[in-house]
């Protein structure tokens, strides 16, 4: 296992016995776990920013009248940060036009996952924000964190979305996922190191 024990250097790696699990309890095999950048911001205190839950990409766009199968209103949407962990599955999912903000380096790959127009956050389209059509936007999905207005947040599994998600998504060829990089576990302070540097494209991943 590994433990987070302080600023800096925080993994320890650690061998401990494999628990046996009481008679209403069940013991599960873990392969393979993803990184995300809230693990590392827990130990900076963002926690106490946490007011109530915040919306999956799914939830989103439900909101906004998405129907996945083209028979929705082709609303012209923002997605900022696209390549993030919702607004990656937000630009394959709208089904809207979508104009999407990311990196220059993966314009291409956000283009690939469906964005209709894609801009580089640091041109000077990108720092405006605006579609190089000209159209206006009908939503925005917001998925940057201002550096003035941090605030965590913590999901609720829902059961529909969740039995949505496999069958519909995952399991019909809708939706894929990005791995930047793999690590094993007795390497899991390289993949915290990655995660904190702030620069991968797709999920971080420790194998166990």
């Amino acid at each position: 296992m590994v433990v987070r024990i302080s600023v800096g250097e925080t993994c320890k790696h650690v061998e401990v016995p494999i628990p046996s699990p009481k008679e209403d309890e069940i013991l599960l095999k873990v392969e393979a776990a993803s990184l995300n950048p809230i693990d590392w911001k827990i130990q900076e205190g963002v926690l106490c920013w946490i007011t109530r839950g915040r919306p999956t990409a799914l939830q989103v766009l439900k909101s906004l009248g998405a129907k996945f199968d083209g028979t929705g209103r082709p609303y012209n949407i923002l997605i900022t940060a696209a390549l993030g962990g919702v607004g990656l599955f937000a630009v394959q999912l709208a089904n809207f036009h979508v104009t999407a903000t990311c990196g220059r380096r993966n314009l291409n790959l956000v283009a690939s996952l469906g964005a209709d127009e894609v801009l580089d956050y640091k041109s000077l389209e990108g720092k405006t924000l605006k579609s190089p059509s000209g159209k206006s936007y009908d939503f925005v999905i917001n998925c940057v964190e201002a550096k003035k207005h941090l605030k965590a947040f913590m999901l609720t599994p829902n059961k529909e979305d969740l039995e949505f998600m496999v069958e519909i998504l995952v399991k019909g060829g809708r939706v894929k996922t990005l791995i930047d990089s793999s690590y094993s576990l007795s390497k899991a302070q390289e993949a915290w190191s990655k995660s904190i540097g702030g620069h991968a494209t797709g999920k971080i991943i420790v194998e166990m």
